[in-house]
C-alpha cells in the first residue's frame, strides 16, 4: 500500500496509523518544496522521524513524489532521511507546485538535466524506485534506464 501526495504531517500520521494497523506494508509519499520541506514547512527528518515514532509497524520507506528531483537536496540531507527515502516520483519541472498550477502550458525542464539527478539519487544515494510525475514522459524513464548503469 501506498498513501502519496501528502502535504502534512499530520495527515500523515493518521494515514502511517490506519495503514499501520493492517498486516500489509506500507509507503509514506510526501510532496516537498525546493528546501526539501513538506508543504506544511516540516522537515523530512522530523516527519520521518515523528511518523516511525508514532506507529507501530513503521512503514517500510518513504517516497517523495509531485516535487522536482533537486528539491530533495540529498547531500543535505542526515543519514536518518537518506536510509528510510526509499523512492521518488518526481515532476519534469523544477518550478514550484503553485508555479505550476498557474502554468498555462506544460513546464518541462531538460530531460538529460532532470535524468542525471534521478540516476545519482539511485547510485550516490540508494534511492531505488525511480519514476516519473507531473509532466514527464516516456522519454524521462528511458533517460533513467539508459543512464541508470553507466
Amino acid at each position: 500500500m501506498i498513501a502519496e501526495t501528502l502535504p502534512a504531517i499530520c495527515e500523515a500520521i493518521g494515514i502511517a496509523q490506519a495503514m499501520a494497523a493492517t498486516k500489509y506494508p506500507y509507503i509514506i509519499s510526501f510532496v516537498i518544496n525546493r528546501k526539501s520541506q513538506v508543504l506544511d514547512g516540516t522537515s523530512l527528518e522530523y516527519a520521518f522521524r515523528t511518523i516511525d515514532s508514532l506507529c507501530d509497524r513503521p512503514p517500510v520507506g518513504y517516497m517523495i513524489n509531485c516535487s522536482h528531483p533537486s528539491f530533495v537536496r540529498a547531500s543535505e540531507q542526515p543519514d536518518v532521511v537518506l536510509s528510510r527515502l526509499i523512492g521518488i516520483q518526481a515532476n519534469a519541472s523544477s518550478l514550484d507546485q503553485v508555479d505550476l498550477e498557474a502554468a498555462a502550458t506544460l513546464q518541462v525542464d531538460d530531460i538529460s538535466e532532470w535524468g542525471d539527478q534521478m540516476v545519482e539519487l539511485n547510485t550516490k544515494y540508494n534511492v531505488k524506485i525511480l519514476g516519473g510525475c507531473c509532466g514527464t514522459s516516456a522519454a524521462h524513464l528511458q533517460y533513467i534506464v539508459d543512464n541508470i548503469k553507466r
